[in-house]
């Protein structure tokens, strides 16, 4: 079995390393899913493979496939606007992806991957390696209960077309029973009630952000790094500075918010203070506790609005409002604008319990499982090569059991 991780080459304009983080997933993943059948393989920046063999340093696989891509060549034919590159990137479409698109074809001939597994949309991607050996992959969606991260895996897409957004429907529906789902529902609103190291963060920001909401219904804006291609291709690129005073301009009277801001964002007090002085439908967010990011205050309030951050999925599973504007794998369970909010949708419990059971099914990975236990994750990867549709694969609950789940809680 051939595996090529293909990470977006085009990264942030101000670090080209950014996605290192992730280079070190993909190390930390072949390194406990060696076997003499398996081939790995490496596409994407000079910097970001350099990346990788600087990793190494802590232990790892040095005898993978590498392909360099050179990131000025394939946004020169947009004039280096990356915004309009990663608008393509979502469709697929576009003459100006030629460049990419041979590449990928070069590729694709010399190394036959059976499996590409890719950490950001790119409809492209699918297009040349094909649908079916294409797996989207990042960290989420779920809490992180015992501080580390747990993994998605997605056959449809990592935004567009996904299966959370195309099947979501089918999952709500589900043949698992009330009695488990909501049984599983349940849990997981106990273990995000009781997570033990933001739990005083909790009540902290209960007890201050109630005070001065008045009355009023509770929503955080969860900002996403300016600079991301979900943000650029999702929505189109739009500065924390304008995108914060148009949801506060379209938030139904009744409600306030108040805004957290990923650590790319920088230090936003200033920002803050200029929206609480500048619309009286804007709390700002308590300074000690702007370190916690939206996961800990998701049972606080009613609503969060962002463009398409996954810290949106604790909140919907314990029965809150959404708003993801653009497209991204929330379309499914979300209203569209702030404007709108009050007819966002809301799982009844048994849905958000099958919601539960298949991320923790065939779709969301424990850290340990991705980096710590041989061979789970290619255990998954023999599976997902052998399943004939990609998709039904992931939807399968048949194996399913509520021990899935609670392995996935930490419990």
């Amino acid at each position: 079995m051939r595996i090529l991780f293909y990470m977006e080459p085009a990264v942030f304009r101000a670090n080209p390393i950014y996605f290192t983080p992730l280079i070190n997933c993909f190390r930390c993943i072949i390194n406990v899913n060696r076997r003499e059948d398996v081939s790995y393989a490496l596409a994407t920046s000079p910097a970001l493979l350099e990346e990788y063999n600087n990793w190494l340093k802590h232990g790892g696989l040095p005898s993978i496939g590498r392909y360099p891509i050179d990131s000025a060549a394939i946004v020169e034919p947009y004039d280096y606007d990356r915004a309009a590159y990663a608008r393509d990137l979502f469709s697929g479409k576009g003459k100006r992806l030629a460049v990419l698109r041979s590449l990928l074809r070069q590729i694709k001939a010399d190394f036959r991957p059976d499996i590409v597994i890719c950490p950001t949309q790119n409809s492209l991607v699918q297009a040349v390696f094909g649908a079916q050996k294409t797996l989207f992959f990042e960290r989420g969606p779920l809490s992180r209960w015992n501080g580390r991260d747990n993994f998605y895996f997605d056959a449809g897409g990592h935004q567009v077309n996904s299966v959370l957004e195309t099947e979501i429907e089918h999952i709500l529906e589900s043949s698992v029973p009330d009695e488990d789902a909501i049984a599983v529902s349940a849990r997981f609103a106990q273990v995000h009630r009781e997570m033990s190291a933001t739990k005083d963060a909790a009540a902290y920001f209960e007890a201050r952000i109630s005070e001065k909401a008045k009355g009023r219904r509770v929503a955080i804006i969860a900002h996403q790094p300016e600079d991301s291609i979900l943000v650029a291709g999702g929505y189109g690129y739009v500065l924390t500075d304008e995108f914060a005073p148009r949801v506060l301009r379209d938030l139904p009277e009744g409600w306030v918010a108040t805004a957290t801001y990923h650590l790319d964002n920088g230090d936003k007090s200033a920002f803050d203070g200029y929206l609480e002085n500048s619309f009286d439908n804007f709390v700002a967010m308590p300074a000690e506790l702007r370190q916690f990011g939206s996961d800990p205050f998701a049972a606080s309030i009613d609503g969060l609005i962002t463009i398409g951050s996954k810290a949106a999925f604790p909140p919907a599973l314990l029965g809150k409002r959404v708003v993801a504007y653009g497209q991204s794998m929330l379309r499914g369970f979300s209203a569209h604008s702030a404007r709108d909010i009050d007819n966002a949708p809301v799982m009844s419990e048994a849905q958000r319990g099958r919601l539960l059971a298949f991320l923790s099914n065939r779709y969301t990975f424990s850290f340990e499982e991705c980096f710590e236990r041989t061979h789970a994750l290619l255990n998954f990867f023999d599976s997902f090569r052998a399943a004939s549709n990609k998709v039904d694969f992931q939807l399968d609950l048949a194996g399913w059991s509520t021990d899935r789940a609670n392995a996935l809680f930490g419990l």
